[in-house]
């Protein structure tokens, strides 16, 4: 182009072009996986137990540990990953489930043999080999097909495997209040909006 005299030249050099739904194009109309169209993070910082008395085996929602996030296409996936801090007193054990809209989508064991209780995440049980100063966590990953563009809520939460001791939530059961000892932790939940 020219100006007054003056040439005016602009050149655009690209291997990919991204549009903005976050799915890059191939060279032969392939589609070469999906992009990242959003993220939505929420930490809970409050320590405390889980409930003051259990049934075994039964799902208790982990106050403050939630987060809603709105698809923007129904054919959208939601990577959802996280960790819970805690601790169980001796005598229990617990498990980890993420629920979506108050039912738990996750994945679960295999049925193995028996009556045994098939769980996402297994947390730690009896204290390990630990004992009650210690603040342990558990990660959690999976990737969920809500199939909505509805806002949706992401619910982290417990099962404990007795009924009677306690599992502890972003603390340890001593929570001695020194300085150096039985530290208090978060705990995170993340949903990562995937285009399909």
């Amino acid at each position: 182009a020219s100006d007054g005299g003056f040439s005016i030249m602009s050149e655009l050099r690209t291997n990919k072009i991204v549009p903005r739904d976050g799915i890059p194009g191939g060279t032969s109309g392939d589609l070469n996986g999906g992009g990242i169209l959003q993220i939505v993070t929420k930490f809970k910082k409050d320590a405390g137990t889980l409930a003051s008395s259990y049934t075994q085996n039964q799902e208790y929602p982990i106050s403050g540990l939630s987060l809603t996030i709105k698809p923007s296409s129904s054919s959208s996936l939601i990577w959802i990953q996280g960790f819970v801090s805690h601790n169980v007193e001796s005598g229990n054990q617990a498990s980890f489930y993420v629920a979506r809209n108050g039912t738990n989508v996750s994945p679960i064991g295999d049925a193995g043999g028996g009556n045994q209780k098939r769980v996402f995440a297994s947390a730690q049980g009896n204290q390990d080999y630990y004992s009650t100063w210690v603040v342990k966590n558990t990660p959690f990953w999976f990737m969920d097909n809500p199939a909505t563009t509805s806002t949706i809520t992401y619910q982290v939460g417990c099962i404990p495997g007795t009924t009677t001791a306690h599992i502890y939530i972003n603390r340890s059961e001593r929570d001695y209040s020194g300085t150096g000892y039985d530290y208090r932790a978060v705990s995170n939940i993340t949903a990562w909006e995937v285009s399909a």
